[in-house]
This record gives structure tokens, C-alpha cells and sequence, in this order.
């Protein structure tokens, strides 16, 4: 997604967390 190349390192740290955690909410 280019919007997230555009976001800064840390935002896509932070992006790719909450993916995690919705993703380790599905899994649960």
C-alpha cells in the first residue's frame, strides 16, 4: 500500500501491530 511506504518507519510499526492484534483477535 503506498499510503503506508508514505507513513514513517514508526507508524508502520505501529500499523502492523494493531494488524497483529486484530489478526491474534481472530485467531482467538
Amino acid at each position: 500500500m503506498p499510503v503506508t511506504l508514505r507513513l514513517r518507519p514508526r507508524q508502520i510499526d505501529l500499523c502492523s501491530a494493531t494488524v497483529i492484534r486484530l489478526q491474534l483477535r481472530k485467531i482467538v
